[in-house]
């Protein structure tokens, strides 16, 4: 069984740039802007043309809010980020979230769970300017992706394929994709419960997160493929983990 690494990285980036003071207010008050240029969501980059990324790593839509303190001033939807906002002159915190953050509890053995992004950062607002920011905002969860070989259906017509994270264990078919929440030292287990045409059943599991480590916000395609076109049993099944 061979184990060959890939990386996918997930995150969402909301452009804004760093504060400048060239973008001088003709008011003297003691204000300034901050002004929220685009946001812009960035697909899974896969470093190998054998996986695939799934059509739902797309999140829901961001939320932007300001804060001062513990007071929350504004509350942006994606849709109205290309806007200058006043602000009085001091401190604030921007918070970018997508709609479903702090649901992951909620997941359960029927559902694959969906990226959840999450962001916080500062920022400082100086009379007569304008501020922009740049803010990139990382997967908070992991994700699990099968891949199979075209030909596997003919080899194997019946088979169930299960992930497991914490309390959690996910049931996948070919292409799909499952969600888990993260913390530090978090491991999933795989099994992959397969029948050939003559009607025998075997089973090819294992762990994964020890060596290398399970990281926030990648997505690991669990990819088998057939080592031969003319299979003619169960050991010709190879396995790699692309992470």
């Amino acid at each position: 069984m061979k184990h060959i690494l890939y990386t996918i990285v997930c995150s969402m980036v909301i452009l804004f740039a760093s504060c400048t003071k060239n973008d001088v207010l003709a008011s003297t008050d003691e204000a300034g802007y901050l002004s929220l240029q685009n946001v812009e969501k960035i697909s899974p980059i896969v470093s190998t043309v054998t996986s695939r990324a799934d059509a739902n790593t797309q999140a829901d839509d961001l939320t932007v809010e300001i804060w001062q303190g513990e007071k929350r001033l504004y509350q942006l939807s994606e849709a109205e980020v290309n806007v200058k906002v006043k602000l009085d002159a001091g401190d604030y915190e921007l918070k970018v979230y997508s709609s479903n953050y702090g649901n992951e509890s909620d997941w359960t053995n029927d559902d694959k769970g969906a990226p959840v992004y999450y962001k916080e950062q500062s920022f400082s607002i100086k009379a007569g300017e304008t501020c922009f920011l740049t803010v990139k905002v990382p997967m908070l969860v992991y994700a699990v992706q099968l891949t199979l070989p075209e030909s596997f259906g003919e080899w194997f017509p019946t088979y169930t394929f299960t992930v497991t994270s914490d309390t959690r264990a996910v049931t996948l078919k070919a292409g799909e994709t499952a969600y888990f929440s993260y913390n530090s030292g978090t491991t999933f287990a795989y099994k992959l419960i397969m029948q050939n045409t003559d009607g025998e059943e075997q089973s090819k599991e294992g762990t994964y997160g020890t060596d290398p480590v399970v990281q926030q916000g990648h997505l690991y395609d669990v990819n088998y493929s057939l080592a031969n076109q003319t299979l003619s049993a169960f050991g010709d099944l190879v396995l790699r983990i692309a992470r």
